[in-house]
């Protein structure tokens, strides 16, 4: 990561402005929306600058750059379009320290603008580093089709009722599965009908309704290496999980999948990195599914984040444990690898477990989440679970394709 993505607070604050032509119009009216107190040096003014001058909302210091311009400055922007200039600009600025943005000069920037999807109070901000300005405008256009109008005026309903979601609910964990359940429920479309008195109603009653959450077990077998074959439903449970226990095998770009606040804890690493233990021993699994239990009944929603494949026989003894403390389960299966190339440790190679008997105790509590590519589906386990595997091996290349298209869109 070449810049670290940040926010800056500019109401009230000096920006100074270097060049008043089209590019620097551009970046004006971004600073002005920011509240920020421009003071520009530029030979002419185009007839932007002129209005917001008459207007009062811009200060014309000079035609000509001086270092002292930079006093009392918090931020610089260079948009003379003069490579000259713009370097004298730039080195003027590192030397006192400032922080310098020069248009279309990635070399003479130390700190750049991203383009950004404004919903305010909710601003979502993309950035190739300065590489490739059009393909950010293609992805912007597309995230842009992606968020709804009302996004601004749900985050500034919640923002009102914050206080009192904090003194209703004492953990964080708490309060953030009730903020995840209310955006998913009717709240969601009230608000973007306009109906702003209903969904405060709809808020408030969820609010009382508020009981102590259960908690619930997701089993995720997936590729140690590579998180593109990560299935969309594995990439929501990771995004939603309080704990995740993982393998010592699962790698890095696998795990930053995982939500950042969650809890991390890697499972027998010191054993797994000398290949004496796998982690398949019924053993294991059995210690693995009492914790897991163990945590789910404190309202945490716990993922095992599994190296596929794993033996059947492992998921009966997690779900046999589970079920009999009443505690919920998902298993979501790895997309099958079988033929798509090789790496160096041969994970490419690796087979999948032919599950046509798994033996999973029928239960209302133990599901197996699966994605095709013509629908989604729960199937109850046991009794789906031979043809729900031999349909999905039939279509291995139709759910690759499907699973890449998912990951376009995320």
């Amino acid at each position: 990561m070449q810049y670290f993505p940040l926010f800056a607070d500019l109401k009230g604050r000096a920006v100074l402005l270097v060049g008043a032509g089209e590019v620097a119009t551009r970046k004006a009216e971004s600073l002005l929306q920011a509240g920020a107190d421009i003071r520009v040096v530029a030979r002419e003014l185009a007839p932007a600058f002129l209005d917001w001058q008459n207007e009062g909302r811009i200060q014309w210091l000079a035609r000509e750059f001086h270092p002292e311009h930079l006093q009392d400055v918090f931020l610089v922007v260079s948009a003379t379009g003069d490579a000259e200039v713009d370097s004298q600009v730039f080195k003027a600025a590192q030397a006192r320290h400032l922080l310098c943005n020069t248009v279309d000069d990635p070399q003479r920037c130390s700190f750049i603008t991203p383009a950004v999807i404004d919903r305010s109070p909710i601003q979502v901000a993309i950035s190739s580093s300065g590489t490739s300005p059009v393909l950010i405008r293609h992805w912007r256009q597309r995230i842009e089709a992606l968020l709804p109008q009302h996004t601004g005026t749900l985050a500034n309903i919640a923002g009102r009722w914050r206080a009192r979601v904090q003194e209703k609910l004492g953990t964080v964990r708490e309060r953030r599965h009730f903020w995840e359940t209310l955006f998913a429920s009717r709240f969601d479309a009230l608000v973007a009908q306009g109906d702003i008195a209903a969904a405060e109603a709809e808020l408030a009653r969820q609010l009382d309704g508020q009981a102590a959450r259960q908690g619930e077990v997701v089993v995720l077998h997936a590729d140690p290496d590579d998180p593109g074959l990560l299935t969309l439903h594995a990439l929501r449970a990771l995004q939603a999980a309080d704990l995740v226990l993982y393998e010592a095998r699962v790698s890095e770009p696998v795990r930053q999948q995982i939500r950042k606040d969650a809890e991390r804890s890697c499972l027998a690493p010191a054993l797994a990195a000398h290949d004496q233990f796998d982690g398949t021993g019924s053993q294991h699994v059995a210690h693995v599914a009492t914790r897991l239990r163990d945590e789910a009944h404190q309202g945490k929603r716990v993922v095992w984040l599994r190296c596929a494949p794993q033996a059947p026989s492992d998921d009966s003894t997690c779900a046999q444990i589970l079920a009999r403390a009443h505690v919920p389960l998902r298993i979501i299966p790895g997309v099958p690898v079988t033929g798509i190339g090789s790496q160096s440790d041969g994970s490419r190679n690796r087979k999948p477990v032919p599950a046509a008997s798994l033996p999973i105790p029928a239960s209302p509590l133990t599901t197996l989440t699966t994605t095709s590519a013509v629908r989604r589906q729960h199937v109850a386990l046991p009794q789906h679970l031979h043809r729900l595997y031999r349909r999905k091996h039939r279509h291995d290349t139709t759910l690759r394709h499907f699973q890449a298209s998912q990951n376009r869109k995320i």
